[in-house]
């Protein structure tokens, strides 16, 4: 009886470990599962039964006999009347139920969730499309309204500032690409920008939909006497304007040759060398720049 059993366990977290039971500890349990196996029909050798338990911790094997006991109670009712069979797997079958319906309802929440997500994304990607839209719209003014702008905005407009006002709101505007520069106004804090307003306005009107222009509560009063002009004179106070109030008109275009010409005859009083002395100075400025 004092002799001892050498047991080895299999459990991951005790792998390394052994445990030595003693003789007398074995056979009570062996008594045990004996006890329980009778009434199972279960019948196992010895050394079958000392293999099982080197696998189990002794406190898993307290667990084996009290779950052999619920079992034991369960087979006891199998033998009772088929009416209280029938409210057990009534039961049972009202437990499976519940399992399944709680399952159900937990992938009901997620299908509802990823129904809330998508709405909120169609309504994110909605206002981003107005928003679009708004912007647009900032182009499409009534004419005559007040268009300002605010220091170190520029405005960039592709078309020519030579061709008279007439021609831009008829929308008649220059073949040759030359014509068709981009300029820009950048605005000083202590200046406004003087341009035309008719100008401005067919300006407005013949832009495209891609460039924008800031909101009214940022700008200037622009304002020019409406005046009829030639082309000619039109960029000259353009260039003027520009020059007084510092502000860089870039890509303008002087007009072509026939235009000065369809406009009337030179007049006799203008001296020609000092004139051409004076543009040849004008090219050589913006060469220099």
């Amino acid at each position: 009886m004092g002799d001892k059993v050498r047991v080895s366990h299999r459990n991951l977290l005790s792998r390394k470990l052994k445990a030595i039971i003693s003789q007398n500890r074995l056979m009570k349990i062996l008594k045990e599962l004996k006890k329980n196996a009778s009434v199972y029909k279960i019948s196992v050798s010895k050394r079958r039964k000392a293999k099982l338990l080197s696998r189990k911790k002794i406190a898993d094997v307290k667990k084996i006999l009290l779950r052999k006991r619920k079992l034991n109670t369960v087979t006891k009712l199998r033998k009772s009347s088929a009416a209280e069979n029938k409210k057990i797997r009534n039961k049972r079958k009202i437990m499976r139920l519940k399992k399944k319906l709680a399952a159900r309802k937990k992938l009901g929440s997620k299908r509802v969730k990823q129904r809330k997500w998508t709405t909120k994304m169609r309504l994110l990607r909605k206002a981003a499309r107005k928003r679009q839209m708004k912007k647009r719209k900032l182009f499409s003014r009534q004419p005559g309204k007040d268009l300002q702008l605010v220091a170190g905005d520029t405005v960039s407009i592709p078309v020519s500032p030579v061709w008279p006002a007439e021609e831009f709101s008829s929308g008649a505007l220059a073949p040759a690409d030359q014509y068709n520069s981009l300029f820009s106004f950048e605005v000083d804090t202590s200046n406004n920008i003087q341009v035309n307003h008719e100008l401005w306005d067919s300006i407005v009107a013949n832009m495209p939909s891609n460039y924008s222009i800031p909101d009214s509560d940022f700008v200037k009063r622009l304002s020019l006497p409406a005046e009829q002009i030639s082309s000619a004179e039109k960029q000259s106070s353009l260039r003027t304007t520009a020059i007084e109030n510092d502000v860089s008109v870039e890509g303008m275009v002087e007009p072509p040759l026939i235009d000065l010409l369809s406009e009337g005859p030179i007049s006799t009083a203008v001296d020609l060398p000092s004139a051409a002395a004076g543009g040849a100075n004008e090219q050589k400025n913006d060469g220099d720049k």
